[in-house]
């Protein structure tokens, strides 16, 4: 496809990924062109939209150059008009979970040929924020789909207030496979700091399917925010200990609570005390 002028688990586990065969390459390739042709896609707006993020050609290439990730762009950014009726035809040809692994895969392969992750990751997390904003939509959400997309997506931007107990910052990431990861961490005034990890899983998903993705985002998580905090000099102020704990839910009910320690070189992954108690 030719380049057109400019006028802008994380939480899923790294997947095995190899290069598309012959076949299956030539399957994506004529599935992407029938999804091209729906009246519900709007190609030159999705690729405008794309290329205000400013990517760099070889970037540009090596995402529009493989056909799932093109559908994954065109889904993204050429279907913000399309109404809640028609969401069940678009979602034919694109699925969260798959292509959502599919395209962390790809990163990871671009990512040796010159293509950075960091743009396979912000393509990703906008995929996610408009599935989840037709799931608004779909829940009876009236707000434009572009709206509820934004703040979707900035919703995962840590923000921090001040609670009479000290400083509480927030931060939450929708995941691909239907649950809610919020994290919470306090810095009390007395010196000492608490994280929360909770997920929240909605009724038709089993969390114990997820066991191993929870576990591996949970002590990942623990690792990306003890850096975000050294550089917000949070992490250094502190004069006391630091707790945390992890929690699941499952449609609002507790399934599990326990505290979380994680190993000087973290592993493994999560070393919980009375790990087996559930609430």
């Amino acid at each position: 496809m030719p380049r057109k002028a400019s006028t802008h688990l994380r939480l899923v586990p790294k997947p095995r990924w190899e290069a598309l065969c012959t076949d299956r390459l030539a399957y994506e390739r004529a599935l992407t062109e029938t999804f091209c042709a729906l009246p519900e896609i709007d190609e030159d707006a999705a690729v405008r939209a794309f290329m205000d993020l400013d990517p760099p050609d070889r970037v540009y290439a090596g995402l529009f150059g493989d056909p799932v990730a093109r559908r994954i762009i065109l889904f993204t950014f050429g279907s913000l008009h399309a109404s809640p009726t028609e969401y069940a035809t678009l979602r034919a040809y694109v699925h969260l979970l798959r292509d959502a692994r599919y395209l962390i895969g790809l990163g990871h392969a671009l990512d040796t040929e010159g293509v950075p992750m960091h743009w396979t990751r912000t393509l990703l997390r906008k995929f996610q924020a408009v599935w989840f904003a037709q799931d608004a939509a779909l829940r009876g959400d009236t707000r434009t789909l572009r709206v509820v997309a934004h703040e979707i997506e900035h919703d995962e931007v840590p923000s921090t207030t001040t609670t009479p107990q000290g400083e509480e910052t927030t931060q939450r990431v929708r995941t691909p496979f239907g649950g809610v990861f919020t994290c919470v961490a306090l810095d009390r005034r007395d010196g000492t700091r608490h994280e929360d990890y909770l997920w929240d899983f909605p009724d038709d998903v089993d969390p114990t399917e997820w066991r191993t993705v929870v576990e591996q985002a949970t002590v990942r998580h623990m690792q990306l925010w003890s850096r975000y905090r050294r550089v917000n000099d949070a992490y250094f102020t502190g004069r006391g200990s630091i707790t945390r704990a992890m929690a699941i839910r499952r449609a609002g009910t507790l399934v599990e609570r326990r505290p979380l320690r994680a190993m000087p070189n973290y592993e493994p992954l999560v070393v919980g005390e009375n790990a087996a108690a559930g609430l």
